[in-house]
């Protein structure tokens, strides 16, 4: 994480019918195994996939990503979180 200086997260490539599964990664710069995440769309249909690049659910995140949640009283659709 010092190398980048940020959140990161695992992404594998997918074949491309399988887009349609996963979050999937619309890519930036890359430096070696390193690819900047300029943004994520979730599921998105084969034909509008900004890549191949599936998120796998793991995460390194900041700590102070954490205080900004807790700010938020609403979830998803919104639903009470607790």
């Amino acid at each position: 994480m010092k190398r980048v200086g940020g959140n990161v997260i695992a992404v594998m490539e997918v074949a491309q019918e399988h887009t349609s599964r996963y979050g999937v990664l619309s890519p930036g710069r890359e430096d070696g195994r390193l690819i900047e995440v300029k943004g994520l769309v979730e599921k998105p249909k084969p034909a509008d996939a900004p890549s191949r690049l599936a998120v796998i659910g793991r995460y390194i995140l900041e700590p102070r990503l954490f205080a900004m949640l807790d700010r938020h009283d609403v979830g998803a659709g919104d639903r009470d979180p607790s």
